[in-house]
């Protein structure tokens, strides 16, 4: 490859970074990892080490937020299903609490 194209194509695995970083912060974990898959893909071609290292980052930090909110999801639905089950139980107990009451009133009367 002749030098000027190796830097325009360093200089578009820049770009893809940059737009990946983008996507990342207003929390589309997903669009970046395919800019920086396509960043990655450049700077393996060309061996550029530092690209590679700033596409492996920005992969490795949209993975993750992607696995936390999977684990923040699965979390939540747990809470609300225990939550629900819990809520139940306090109404049967609440419901024989009553019953009691009104079973001892009987008596008093």
């Amino acid at each position: 490859m002749n030098r000027r194209l190796v830097k325009e194509k360093k200089t578009e695995g820049r770009a893809l970074g940059c737009l990946g970083n983008s996507y990342f912060d207003l929390g589309e974990a997903q669009k970046a990892i395919k800019f920086y898959e396509e960043r990655l893909v450049i700077a393996c071609k060309l061996g550029d080490r530092r690209g590679e290292i700033a596409a492996l980052r920005g992969l490795g930090k949209g993975h993750l937020y992607i696995t936390s909110l999977e684990a923040m999801k699965r979390l939540s639905i747990d809470n609300m299903e225990r939550k629900q089950k819990t809520d139940g139980q306090i109404r049967r107990v609440a419901a024989k609490y009553d019953n009691s009451i009104q079973f001892i009133r009987r008596f008093e009367e």
